[in-house]
């Protein structure tokens, strides 16, 4: 059994929306249980349209359920309802992308694999074919998706776009194929600034003059007890005061100091808050650092960071500050998975493909409440601690 612990990079071509990726850097796939994200939009202001939206409230609190794709918890999926009369899909929500796509009943049989549900514009009252008719995406790891570009009513949790450009899916590599509880994918993102078209539009773009609130929240469970809050923040979900940091388009903030038990070490620096990475994918030197107070830690023939499972109930604490604040993992929760090393775990904690950055994927955002508030010209993300569920650790 191998691992994926990095990220995809993406070039995406949607209706004339281009991304803007952190630099496409080398690396090798290892593996197929761990989902990985598509690269962060980095982007310092909001299109002029989704600013101009922040000035307009509505009344809507929607909140859609996360539940964990397996029972490792690597990726968490949502239903959505597409269409009129309505097809339910569960998806990916990806805080690291922008577009929305499913799996298409123009897919040919061979790539549809075990999926039952397609999306089927044809039937829906709402769909029309968008400006530009197709799409193209293509990750760093050869993976990709491309097809035909409609508009349709999407509605999450109770929110409704009634005109989403979203993409069906013509084609897909084989690993959308074989992974058979998603049926694509709606990113949480922000809207790129590059022309004027509708098709630039996020979901959360669109509905934004409905919330109540501009901004939505991720609690992550492990017991599938996980939701997705667009509106509101629910105050049953945390325990603490919210720590608010400035944050970019991309959903990229600066972490302060990080440290690894009490051992304080230096600036971890920018970091991404992405529900599209399952890992915390850092530094290598960040990542030594940790294993180093770690007994028995060493790496795999994949290079991934293991540990004698005996050690998972005593692994240290990972953490950084923000604002004077401490924001931290338990130790019991940087446990990932059993590896295949007999008698050894993986961490939750793996180096990423660069030492720029950090990913703070889902098994960061597992341990929090996290805040993504959309402002006129500066995004924010909170912080803020909530009661944890029991890890079980392998015997």
């Amino acid at each position: 059994m191998q691992h994926f612990l990095i990220i995809q990079s993406f070039l995406l071509a949607l209706s004339g929306v281009h991304a803007l990726p952190y630099p496409n850097e080398p690396f090798s796939a290892s593996g197929k249980n761990f989902t990985v994200r598509r690269e962060a939009v980095s982007i310092g202001h909001l299109e002029p349209e989704a600013a101009a939206l922040l000035s307009k409230r509505g009344s809507v609190k929607a909140s859609v359920a996360a539940t964990p794709q397996s029972s490792a918890d690597f990726a968490y999926l949502s239903p959505i309802q597409v269409g009129n009369p309505p097809q339910t899909f569960n998806v990916q929500f990806d805080t690291g992308s922008v577009p929305i796509w499913l799996l298409s009943n123009k897919l040919p049989a061979s790539q549809v694999g075990s999926h039952t549900s397609l999306y089927t514009p044809g039937p829906s009252a709402t769909a029309v074919t968008g400006a530009s008719s197709t799409f193209a995406i293509n990750y760093a790891d050869t993976q990709g998706v491309s097809g035909n570009v409609y508009y349709d009513k999407v509605v999450i949790g109770g929110a409704t776009a009634t005109r989403q450009a979203l993409g069906a899916a013509t084609s897909v590599s084989s690993g959308y194929t074989n992974d058979t509880p998603k049926y694509g994918l709606v990113g949480l993102g922000c809207s790129v600034p590059t022309g004027k078209t509708i098709d630039q539009s996020t979901w959360v773009d669109t509905v934004l003059s409905q919330l109540a609130s501009p901004l939505f929240t991720v609690d992550l469970e492990l017991d599938g007890s996980g939701v997705f809050d667009f509106g509101w923040i629910d105050s049953s979900r945390h325990t603490s005061s919210i720590c608010y940091v400035d944050a970019d388009c991309g959903w990229n903030i600066q972490a302060g100091t990080y440290y690894v038990g009490n051992t304080a070490y230096t600036t971890l620096g920018q970091a991404v808050l992405d529900t599209g990475t399952s890992l915390i994918l850092a530094p290598s030197s960040v990542v030594s650092n940790y294993y180093a107070s770690v007994t028995g830690s060493k790496q795999d023939a994949y290079d991934n960071w293991i540990y004698p499972c005996s050690e998972s109930k005593s692994l240290p604490n990972f953490g950084f500050e923000v604002n004077g604040d401490y924001i931290y993992v338990e130790g019991a929760y940087m446990y990932a998975q059993i590896s295949d090393t007999q008698d050894y775990c993986e961490g939750a904690l793996q180096n990423g493909i660069s030492n720029s950055y950090t990913v703070l994927g889902d098994m960061f955002m597992r341990s929090q409440l996290v805040i993504f508030e959309i402002g006129a010209t500066q995004n924010q993300i909170g912080f803020a601690t909530k009661n944890l569920k029991p890890i079980s650790y392998p015997s």
